[in-house]
């Protein structure tokens, strides 16, 4: 095998095995909640909706035991945002 072909065939290897590891890492950002009681499993404990329009709900929901629903009132938009 010539130098030009055996350099080719190392960076392959070492492309391979690189997506090999970097596809073998464990997701640890994806399985955190990211949002304090993001699922609603606990009310609306931890988050503040504009004019008192959002409720949490057991139906329908994504993929939890709850969801938040957020009505407008008026000309409120029904924001809801996570407490600092």
């Amino acid at each position: 095998m010539d130098r030009t072909r055996l350099k080719a065939a190392l960076v392959a290897v070492a492309l391979a095995a690189s997506g090999l590891l970097a596809t073998a890492r464990p997701a640890t950002a994806a399985d955190a909640e990211l949002a304090r009681n993001g699922g609603f499993e606990a009310g609306l404990t931890g988050w503040s909706c504009t004019a008192d329009s959002g409720a949490a709900v057991t139906s329908p929901t994504h993929g939890g035991t709850s969801a938040l629903k957020a009505t407008p009132v008026g000309s409120d938009n029904a924001k809801c945002s996570p407490c600092r």
